[in-house]
């Protein structure tokens, strides 16, 4: 479940809430220096030496190590008041000798002090592939103004060659910080669809690289060019162009350079860290030891194209997520530490669904029964959510909410901020409790089947959560909200409300819905920094690819038991693979059919065996059954027999998969969610069009 803030292109602002979920991997320190020792470690680090002002008309020469000392486990540069050369200072710059494409950048050091210092943590390619500066990039992680001790700033050049560069950046961010006094950690997340700069592990910018840059740069691709390895580089350089005498005074001189506090940098450690996925040997596509992510990953998409579109988005998480979220360009917003009944694991999320009968056996219906204890459970977490919202939303002042919840959440609906509300689930969850035109959520009931149990199914749910539904209708007008349509979980006519289902599965043609329900064919993310390859084990064997995965839940249901098993050998399973690139290589998918893996899989135009577990799991699965584009089985019940079975007919149907790769190339010319940013910059500018609020 999440809530979003959008910051956008005029400028408008979104804040995501996320509850716990799984990563899909880890930064990994891959190289570090931590100036131990008495010297610099020459196989890390060379010199760059010399004068001429560096192209930024500078005022110092650079040594060849006479201004870097390392000591007590800290290197020191230090700009010096000398004649060398032509110029009357000395400093020194260095150059890693390794070099990366993508990774996670960190620096701790201490700033100088004192005027026309200009202190900078950055990266230089390591090869001119686009051409001379700037066409083949440059990356500022910090750059530093030794008069202006509270600001920094990050930066990206790229473009044609000077004089033609081209740059983004943060600007001057000024922080309740004396960067002189202390050492803080300065660092830089990029990978091939965003860079962005944190400070203490907080991120504070972020910008796409995920389009062409610069249409007069010698650039055939998107992300160039910031596709190739790049250097490190550490230098203190005295005055220049970084200190136009407008705004700085005159251009420092020696004897004002007697008067420097602090003229040196020291660089605790600096380090280089890569994105990984786990690799470990559980027959399972999910990572069991944490919480769900399937609302996250639906968040993660819609923010995407946001981003890419010029548009700021603040997601506010749990500790879970802390720091997984800025390789995509999201900022992020911690939560209190809180006593959720959601818990901080899987295992526990779990326990509690076995409790409550939704992770288990019984029919749909039987689960039904106990919607009451569902109900209250999830509403106690949105009440611990309500007041959390408050401070972030007050402190971003986002100019649009989009948030992905089951009920609603007063501190938003209170905002007064235009709000769009974003369905993760089914689309039946869109109208439940309003309108009956279609199967009730979560039901399994097909839409062409015996509608006295639609009834009937209805009438159970209403009894099940009337005492609990009242209480928390009665929280919601105590919080000064208006009362909540009969048995509805929110009151779709205040928002613009969007959600991602093939146009080929939705129920538009039973149930049409008014003009403030937008769908999307999916709300995928791209995981295009990710890659599968087929395992070497399975490449050349005979017959099709079954990709086999019931999500996290599926996966802890009986728990992690992967030493228990031993694959057959023409099977292949990991801990967590990339859903998404699999995908697109095998033949059949068989899911629990939770929504993410329904659009994913009909992206992809691969028929599906559904396995479903819960919730709108069954609802996904009767409908796929129904529309011709796989089979329901149940996933407690089925025999090997009959799952076989299905397998041979799926594979064998070729007028299905004729009929679904039609689909597939259906739902890739629309790239329906590219045209999310102009309707959410529309529901801003013109709310009126979208939403009633009496």
């Amino acid at each position: 479940m999440a809530v979003m803030y959008i910051k956008m292109l005029f400028p408008m602002l979104l804040l995501l809430m996320g509850m716990c979920g799984p990563a899909s991997g880890d930064w990994v320190e891959v190289w570090r220096d931590d100036f131990n020792g008495n010297s610099l470690n020459l196989s890390n680090w060379k010199f760059e030496t010399g004068g001429g002002g560096w192209g930024n008309n500078e005022l110092e020469y650079y040594t060849n190590g006479q201004n870097a000392d390392v000591c007590n486990g800290s290197l020191t540069i230090t700009a010096k008041v000398e004649n060398v050369g032509c110029e009357n200072f000395t400093s020194s710059r260095l150059n890693s000798i390794p070099s990366w494409t993508y990774g996670y950048f960190q620096a701790r050091a201490k700033l100088p002090k004192g005027k026309d210092l200009w202190p900078a943590i950055w990266l230089f390619p390591q090869n001119n592939t686009y051409g001379l500066w700037a066409a083949s990039g440059e990356i500022d992680i910090m750059e530093y103004k030794g008069q202006v001790v509270d600001t920094i700033e990050g930066t990206i050049w790229y473009g044609a060659k000077s004089p033609n560069e081209v740059f983004m950046g943060s600007g001057h961010k000024s922080f309740p910080i004396d960067f002189s006094a202390d050492y803080h950690v300065f660092g830089m997340q990029w990978t091939n669809t965003f860079i962005s700069w944190l400070l203490d592990g907080q991120q504070y910018y972020s910008v796409s690289i995920n389009g062409n840059l610069s249409s007069g740069a010698p650039y055939t691709a998107n992300g160039q060019p910031f596709d190739q390895p790049f250097n490190w580089v550490l230098n203190v350089a005295v005055g220049g162009n970084y200190f136009p005498v407008s705004c700085y005074g005159p251009v420092v001189t020696p004897a004002l350079a007697s008067q420097w506090p602090q003229p040196y940098m020291q660089i605790d450690y600096v380090s280089v860290s890569q994105w990984q996925t786990s690799d470990a040997d559980i027959v399972s596509n999910e990572n069991v030891d944490t919480g769900k992510g399937g609302h996250m990953y639906s968040a993660i998409g819609i923010a995407e194209t946001l981003i890419a579109s010029g548009h700021e988005v603040w997601f506010t998480v749990n500790s879970c997520w802390s720091g997984q979220l800025t390789r995509y360009g999201i900022n992020e917003v911690l939560l209190d530490q809180m006593d959720s009944p959601l818990g901080t694991s899987i295992e526990h999320t779990v326990k509690g669904m076995k409790t409550r009968e939704v992770l288990s056996g019984a029919s749909p219906a039987q689960k039904a029964r106990y919607c009451g204890l569902n109900f209250e459970f999830i509403a106690t977490n949105v009440k611990l959510l309500d007041k959390q919202l408050e401070r972030p939303i007050l402190t971003i002042k986002p100019d649009v909410i989009v948030l992905d919840q089951m009920l609603t959440v007063p501190s938003v609906e209170l905002s007064g901020i235009p709000c769009v509300w974003v369905c993760s689930h089914g689309p039946l969850y869109l109208m439940a409790g309003l309108d009956e035109r279609a199967p009730p959520f979560a039901s399994g009931l097909s839409a062409t089947g015996d509608q006295s149990l639609w009834r009937e199914f209805r009438q159970i749910v209403r009894n099940s959560i009337k005492e609990d539904w009242m209480a928390f209708n009665d929280y919601m007008i105590d919080r000064g909200c208006k009362p909540l349509p009969k048995y509805a979980m929110y009151n779709p006519l205040h928002y613009l409300n969007i959600y991602g289902y093939p146009l080929e599965l939705d129920y538009q043609d039973i149930r049409p819905l008014s003009a403030n329900f937008i769908r999307f064919d999916n709300l995928m993310r791209t995981e295009s920094d990710l890659t599968f390859v087929v395992p070497r084990e399975l490449v050349n064997k005979p017959g099709k690819f079954i990709y086999f995965s019931l999500g996290h839940f599926g996966s802890a249901d009986l728990g992690p038991l992967n030493t228990e098993y031993t694959l057959a050998d023409n099977m292949w399973g990991q801990e967590w693979v990339s859903q998404i690139q699999v995908i697109r290589h095998i033949d059949l998918v068989i899911t629990h059919g939770g929504n993410n893996s329904v659009c994913e899989t009909m992206f992809f135009g691969k028929p599906m065996i559904v396995m479903p577990l819960f919730a709108d799991q069954y609802d996904n699965a009767q409908r796929i059954h129904d529309k011709g584009f796989g089979l329901r089985l149940d996933a407690y019940k089925c025999s090997e027999e009959e799952l076989l079975a299905a397998i041979e007919t799926l594979l064998s149907d070729s007028a299905m998969t004729d009929c679904l790769a039609e689909v597939s190339r259906r739902i890739q010319t629309d790239n329906s969610l590219a045209k999310l940013p102009k309707l959410i910059e529309d529901f801003v500018q013109n709310p009126d069009k979208y939403i009633n609020t009496v």
